[in-house]
C-alpha cells in the first residue's frame, strides 16, 4: 500500500469561510454556485455565526491548536447583500465573544465591489478587513462573462468599488477567473492587473466539472507559462500572482530546509479550511460545496470534532490521498502536491486521478526551479 500522501495526523482548521448571503445581484455565466440564475434572497443567522464561531474556538482549544487570531472569510453569493447592520452585528459579536475568550478576529470578504460606498470603505477601514474584489481583466474581457442579471456591464461599477477601497487604503486582492475567451490575451491581462495598483492577485481558471465553460487544460498551460515569464522579466513584481509566487516560495523553503506558508493548493492537504453554508450546512473546503455528499453535518447540531470524525470527512482524507501513479513518481511532486482535489474527485474523473491542470502546473514548476533566483521571492 502506498504512503498516505498527506497524514492528516493533526486535526487543523485553518480559517472558516462563510456563505452569508446565498444570493447573488450579477449574472455571471460561469458561477459553479449558479447564481446566475434568481434564488431565494436567504441571510445567514445569528445563531449559525455564533454556534459556528464558539464551536471553532472550542475545536482549536480542544486540538491544542489554541490561537490568539480567528481567521474568518465572508463570502457568498454576494455577502455585502447582508447589508452593513449584519456586518455591524458581527463586529459587535466579535467584541463580546474576543473578550470572553482571549481572541483576536481576523477578517476578510469576498465581493464584486458593485456595493461598495464611503460607508462600506469606511467600514472595512475601521476593521481591518482584507477585501477581495473579483474582476476579470479589462472591460472587454471582464464583462464576457460578468455581467448583471440584466445582461448589463458590471466593469465600471466594479472598477468604481476598488477605487474606494485603494482610496481609503484598505488592503485589498482581486480573483480573476481565466476563461477560454480570455487565455489567449495573457499579455493584456498582466499589462492590466499589473498596472491597476493593486498588488496581490489570484488567477484562477474557470472550472465546473466538464462544463462547455470549463477551461481547457492546454488554454491554461499556454496562459499559464506566458504570465509566470512576464513576471519574471518583471523581476517577480510588483504583482504578488498567488500560485506563482507559492511555487516560488515551496521551491525556497525546499532549497532551504525550512518552511513556507501557502495556500492550500500546494500543500497537499485539503479539508483545513472548511465552510459554513446559510443554514449552517458544513463542508470542508468551499470549492467543495456544489458536491452534495461532501456536506458534513450541521453546525447547529455538530462540535467541529464530531464533523471531523464522520464518513464524509473520511472520504476527504481517502481522496486527497487517492493519486495517480505517474503524479507519484513525477519530479515536481514535492512543489506540486498533486493539485486541488476538487479536480480530481472520483465523481469526475477527467483525467483519472490527476488534476486536470497538472501538465500546466508542472511547466510552471520546472520554469520556477531552471531559475537560480526563486529563493528571493517573499
Amino acid at each position: 500500500m502506498s504512503k498516505p500522501f498527506f497524514s492528516y495526523s493533526v486535526p487543523r482548521i485553518n480559517s472558516l469561510v462563510f456563505k452569508l448571503a446565498d444570493y447573488c445581484n450579477q449574472g455571471c455565466t460561469y458561477c459553479y454556485r449558479e447564481n446566475d440564475k434568481e434564488r431565494p434572497a436567504r441571510i445567514m443567522s445569528e445563531e449559525v455565526i455564533s454556534a459556528a464561531v464558539g464551536k471553532y474556538i472550542d475545536f482549536l482549544e480542544s486540538k491544542g491548536n489554541a490561537r490568539s487570531v480567528v481567521y474568518l472569510i465572508w463570502h457568498g453569493g454576494e455577502p455585502l447583500l447582508a447589508g452593513i447592520s449584519k456586518f455591524k452585528g458581527i463586529m459587535e459579536m466579535q467584541a463580546r465573544i474576543g473578550a470572553e475568550r482571549g481572541v483576536q478576529f481576523v477578517n476578510s470578504v469576498q465581493t464584486n465591489g458593485v456595493y461598495l460606498n464611503e460607508e462600506w470603505a469606511e467600514f472595512f477601514r475601521e476593521n481591518r478587513f482584507l477585501v477581495g474584489v473579483s474582476l476579470d481583466g479589462p472591460k472587454e474581457i471582464h464583462d464576457i462573462h460578468r455581467k448583471n442579471k440584466g445582461g448589463m456591464s458590471t466593469f465600471a461599477e466594479t472598477m468604481r468599488g476598488i477605487g474606494l477601497l485603494r482610496a481609503h487604503k484598505i488592503r485589498t486582492n482581486l480573483i480573476g477567473v481565466i476563461t477560454n475567451e480570455s487565455a489567449g490575451h495573457a499579455d493584456a491581462l498582466y499589462n492590466f492587473y499589473r498596472d491597476l495598483g493593486v498588488q496581490d492577485i489570484d488567477l484562477i481558471p474557470c472550472f465546473d466539472y466538464g462544463d462547455p465553460l470549463t477551461l481547457s487544460p492546454e488554454a491554461y498551460r499556454a496562459f499559464m507559462t506566458r504570465i509566470f515569464k512576464r513576471w519574471q522579466a518583471d523581476g517577480y513584481g510588483p504583482l504578488r500572482i498567488r500560485f506563482l509566487t507559492d511555487v516560488m516560495k515551496k521551491i525556497s523553503a525546499l532549497r532551504s530546509g525550512g518552511c513556507a506558508t501557502i495556500g492550500c493548493e500546494l500543500m497537499g492537504a485539503c479539508g483545513q479550511n472548511w465552510s459554513i453554508g446559510v443554514e449552517g450546512e458544513v463542508y470542508p473546503c468551499e470549492c467543495l460545496t456544489p458536491i452534495k455528499r461532501m456536506e458534513l453535518g450541521n453546525i447547529r447540531e455538530a462540535s467541529f470534532e464530531r464533523l471531523m470524525d464522520t464518513e464524509g470527512f473520511s472520504a476527504v482524507r481517502a481522496e486527497n490521498n487517492d493519486i495517480a501513479d505517474d503524479c507519484r513518481a513525477c519530479d515536481v511532486l514535492a512543489v506540486c502536491r498533486a493539485g486541488c482535489l476538487n479536480r480530481r474527485l472520483r465523481d469526475f474523473k477527467l483525467d483519472g486521478k490527476r488534476d486536470p491542470y497538472c501538465l500546466a502546473r508542472r511547466d510552471v514548476i520546472k520554469l520556477a526551479l531552471e531559475d537560480e533566483h526563486a529563493a528571493a521571492i517573499k
